[in-house]
């Protein structure tokens, strides 16, 4: 008799599962996590380096596309915000648009001014890129006040194109040191390699004082100027990452034309960073050459760095690449333990002033972007505004909107403007919270122009109404000055 098998008849061998099912559960949501962060296998890896007015895209295929103007994609890959002058804004030369969705585009004129030309000479604020961190484009410049007297100072400002302003890490910094002399700095970077004064403690003293010899007794002017150093009032303060370091740039010039400046340097990770596109990995795992590794033993040997020798280089956050650009726009791709295996070189003119760099784990979008946005017609590229129109309105804000109006116009360094808002705040009855907000304000604007007098006096006649402790330690700054 034949047998028919059925399902039912067979009996297969059962490896039984033991493991608890919520364990089962959590194992395969982390493999699915994982599979989100890897990076897609079409996916292009690259670095976005930010020359002065320039933006290079260097992918992983070798390939470098340089466009016009500064172009920031944000971190989901969903929008891109750029600041170009109209005159240079082109369809850039892109050997190959990728397929896929693009990010929208924004576009936008550079509001700053980069001369004194055609300028009255009563006074004038240059404001020249310096810095992009954090999705930030930050700004700084000499400023010119002789409408009364000859003022001279230095001020910056934020343009944030996928980010909010950039503030310094709150942690020590690895090391610090300041100078003090007579003039004003052309430019933010490169930060001065040699120190005149030195933190010891919670003060500040000239670097040439030996704390071990008893003789060694400095006079009281050196001390006295190495001891403004420890102020924490400056008019323009820059965060850079370069070269493995988040570097913190702050400089002040007095109405004298005597200049401060106080460089700290932390080394990058990417905890400190302010987001995941700043390439703040470490170098360790990198052959990026001897200077490299003559900066970081100069560090770890409790010397000053020399950070205008060798190349720039930046590390992704997750270690697995790196990129060097040499003062000659030369650039190479590494990846760790190997020597470069893309090489290539970008115009130096356009790029012998970075600001910066930006990774991405897929720099397709950008490409697309830029490709469909400013190749396509109509043409992304920003229209000329032309001269603004002035207009007069009546203004009939509450002097508390008066005065939000006024810090806003502050911390964009529209002095003018902010003097004009803070004292029409005053003649709408503020409530003594808001009037000492606005006296602040006053102070800081009067500050800024070098009227210290004149500061120090908003400062008391606001602490008068609304005792504050940011006020206090302000005005006690001033005074020691």
């Amino acid at each position: 008799m034949q047998m028919r098998l059925t399902p039912s008849a067979v009996s297969w061998p059962v490896r039984r599962d033991r493991t608890h099912p919520g364990t089962r559960r959590a194992a395969r949501a982390l493999v699915a996590a994982l599979a989100l962060l890897a990076p897609a296998a079409w996916a292009t890896p690259g670095f976005v380096v930010y020359g002065r007015d320039h933006t290079a895209i260097i992918d992983t295929n070798g390939t470098a596309v340089v466009v016009p103007g500064l172009w920031v994609m944000n971190g989901a890959a969903t929008a891109v915000r750029g600041v170009v002058l109209p005159k240079a804004c082109s369809c850039p030369s892109f050997p190959a648009v990728p397929d896929g969705p693009a990010p929208t585009v924004t576009a936008e004129v550079p509001a700053w001014q980069e001369s004194t030309e055609g300028e009255e000479e009563c006074g004038w604020a240059l404001r020249v890129p310096e810095a992009l961190v954090g999705g930030t484009l930050q700004l700084a410049g000499e400023e010119y006040n002789g409408c009364e007297v000859n003022l001279y100072g230095f001020g910056g400002t934020d343009v944030p194109l996928d980010g909010s302003p950039v503030r310094g890490p709150k942690a020590p910094p690895a090391r610090s040191w300041c100078t003090v002399e007579q003039g004003a700095p052309q430019r933010v970077w490169p930060p001065a390699p040699s120190a005149h004064c030195l933190p010891r403690g919670k003060e500040w003293w000239p670097a040439s004082d030996d704390p071990d010899d008893p003789d060694d007794d400095p006079d009281d002017s050196e001390r006295q100027e190495c001891q403004s150093c420890g102020d924490d009032v400056s008019d323009s303060e820059v965060q850079f990452v370069r070269k493995g370091f988040w570097i913190t740039i702050a400089d002040d010039v007095s109405g004298a034309a005597e200049w401060r400046r106080v460089v700290e340097l932390r080394v990058a990770t990417p905890a400190l960073c302010p987001s995941p596109e700043d390439p703040c990995g470490s170098p360790k795992l990198f052959k990026l050459g001897p200077e490299v590794a003559a900066v970081r033993k100069a560090l770890a040997e409790g010397e000053l760095p020399d950070l205008t020798k060798g190349p720039d280089f930046w590390v992704a956050n997750d270690g697995r690449l790196a990129l060097t650009l040499a003062s000659d726009g030369a650039w190479a791709l590494l990846s760790p333990g190997k020597p470069p295996e893309k090489r290539g070189k970008l115009d130096a003119k356009g790029f012998a002033e970075r600001l910066g760099a930006r990774y991405h784990a897929d720099v397709d979008p950008l490409v697309r972007a830029l490709g469909r946005s400013l190749c396509g017609k109509p043409s992304a590229c920003p229209a000329d505004p032309g001269p603004a129109e002035e207009s007069e309105t009546d203004d009939e804000r509450t002097a508390s909107e008066l005065g939000n109006a006024c810090f806003e116009a502050l911390k964009a360094n529209e002095l003018t403007q902010a003097k004009v808002l803070c004292e029409r705040a005053l003649e709408r009855d503020p409530s003594n919270r808001t009037l000492g907000a606005v006296r602040y304000n006053l102070g800081l604007i009067a500050e800024k122009l070098h009227r210290k007098d004149d500061a120090i006096r908003w400062y008391e006649q606001s602490l008068e109404v609304r005792d504050n402790a940011t006020v206090r330690k302000r005005l006690e700054a001033l005074r020691r000055r």
